[in-house]
């Protein structure tokens, strides 16, 4: 590898685990102001219902951004694994 492969691949390395962790970081964040809406519905004396299916749709979103998180950082960036199409 070139001194300009490797620069390219230390700047992809880095933007994954960047993203990997503004991912995880707005997964986490998702809970906790469900949690923290979650006590305030509570308090307010709301119904049960309405506040378990707003913790539930929110959890469900966390969880997606979740799963989403550690794709870049386990991603190949090399252009080994790109599919070549047919030319039209």
């Amino acid at each position: 590898m070139n001194p300009k492969e490797n620069l390219l691949s230390a700047t992809q390395k880095l933007f994954a685990r960047g993203f990997t962790f503004i991912f995880f970081a707005i997964s986490g964040a998702i809970v906790a102001t469900t949690v923290v809406e979650a006590i305030g519905h509570v308090l307010d004396g709301q119904e049960v219902t309405q506040i378990i299916v707003k913790l539930v749709n929110a959890s469900v979103i966390a969880m997606a951004v979740y799963e989403v998180a550690p794709g870049p950082a386990h991603t190949d960036f090399s252009g080994a694994n790109v599919l070549k199409t047919a030319p039209i």
